[in-house]
Order: structure tokens, then sequence, then C-alpha cells
């Protein structure tokens, strides 16, 4: 079953969520509650100001799943994410690779590889050169860089919380990075790495259909983001993620694939 994204916001007035049993209970004032199983959750996305439950938040860190807070005005962004992490026999011979100067340098080269041709697959989709493909982010950040990085935010996040979801289901620690091997969620920005330019591919598509209308938005007055944008952000994700997967399965294959092989450190 692919979990999908609970998006909650302000729109409707009072609303306010609570842990009942196994699910969330979404509570709306002059409307019925609504019941969401945690099996069916990958990520919570909380957008301006909704009541969400300390028991909550605590209940879905438990369970893996990545709560984002999304300010209505400036669109800044935090995540709520579980600190404990299972240390898995998997983990360990991650840690093995890191360990192992071959491994780890044909793991690194792998990952560029990939990155490229992820990247040259975008550029066949836009017709368009590497030069192109630059000049195209360069005049959407010109015209209004803060919305274009909001967007693009918003979209890193939610491959982010996807990444998180499928690592600790495959029993991998995610800050066990390879390429990264410093600093927290290590493992998670090595996967990052390779589909930032999906993320930037994301952003775009957005942008064409709707960030040029930003250029008639008074921002100190208005939201930088409707509900309604973030709202089509989440469903253009949920549309992407059997793909998104994709690369993923394919990332922690060749990790996989070289535990399993011996080559001198």
């Amino acid at each position: 079953m692919m979990k999908r994204t609970l998006y909650l916001n302000e729109n409707t007035k009072g609303i306010h969520v609570v842990v009942d049993g196994p699910s969330l209970l979404i509570k709306r004032p002059y409307l019925a509650d609504r019941r969401v199983p945690l099996g069916y959750i990958g990520r919570m996305l909380v957008f301006g100001n909704v009541l969400v439950d300390s028991n909550a938040l605590i209940t879905l860190a438990q369970n893996n799943i990545p709560v984002f807070l999304i300010s209505k005005w400036n669109c800044d962004l935090s995540v709520s994410l579980s600190v404990q992490q299972i240390i898995e026999r998997k983990s360990l011979k991650v840690l093995n690779i890191i360990q192992n100067k071959t491994k780890r340098n044909l793991f690194i080269k792998w990952l560029k590889e990939k990155r490229i041709s992820l990247k040259n697959e975008i550029l066949k989709q836009f017709k368009a050169s590497n030069k192109d493909y630059f000049e195209v982010i360069t005049f959407f950040m010109r015209l209004k860089r803060k919305e274009f990085k909001t967007v693009y935010k918003i979209n890193k996040l939610l491959i982010w919380s996807l990444i998180i979801e499928e690592l600790v289901k495959k029993d991998f620690n995610i800050h066990y990075g390879i390429l990264n091997s410093r600093g927290p969620f290590g493992l998670v920005r090595d996967y990052f790495y390779v589909m930032q330019h999906e993320v930037v591919h994301m952003a775009l598509q957005f942008s064409k259909q709707r960030l040029l209308k930003f250029l008639d938005r008074e921002s100190y007055k208005q939201a930088i983001l409707s509900f309604n944008d973030v709202y089509e952000l989440v469903e253009k994700f949920e549309g992407k993620q059997s793909f998104l997967k994709g690369i993923i399965d394919a990332i922690s294959y060749n990790i996989v694939n070289l535990m399993s092989k011996k080559y001198e450190g």
C-alpha cells in the first residue's frame, strides 16, 4: 500500500488533531470528525494555524511519520521527526561501506553518474540544453526568488519524507551517510543528492502554471502561497510517488549490492 500525505490547513477554522487508538482523529467544528489510520499516512503537512495535540505529534514520531509545519505568511518550514533510530544489521553493513575506501568510492561514483543520468532525462523533457535549463531557473529566481525557493523547499521536504519512509522500511539508519558521512540525515542527503534535479524540475513545472501570478501579489499583505497552492504541490508530489520510489529503490539496490561484495579496504 502506498502511503499518502495528510494535508491540514487553517482554512477550516477550529481544526483540532488528536490521537484515537491506531488513528488520528481530525475534529472540525460543525462537520463530522474524520478518522485517518496511522498506517495510511506517509507524512503530515500542516499549513497555517492548526491545533495538533502533543500526543499526536509524539505518536507520529514514534511511527516514523515526519510532520512538516509551514508558516502561512512567509512559508518558513520546520519538521518534526523521531530522534530514535534502531541500528539494524543492515545499517552496520552501511558502516562497512563507509569504512571501506574502495566500496565508498564506487558508491559515490555511481551516485554522481545516476544524478547526471536523471538530469539528462529532465533536459530531454524540456527539449533544452544544459545552458537553457539553468537560464530558465535563473529567470524564475530573478522574477520571484522567494516564491520559487519556497516551492522548491516544500518539494524537497516532501521527497525527504518519502526517502525517510523508505529507508526506515528497509532497516537503514537514516544518519549513516556514505557521500555525506558527517552530520545528521547523512543517508537521506545521499539519496537526495541523486534526486535534487527532480525537485528543481517539479518546482519549474509548478512555476510555469502558477508562479507568474505572484508578480501581481502584494506579498507583504498576502501569504506567499495559498492553501490551494500548497495542496496542488502535494497532489503533484503524490502523482510522482511511484517514479520517485523507483529512484530510491535503485539507490538502495546499489547499496545492498555493495554490501555483499568483498573489496580490499
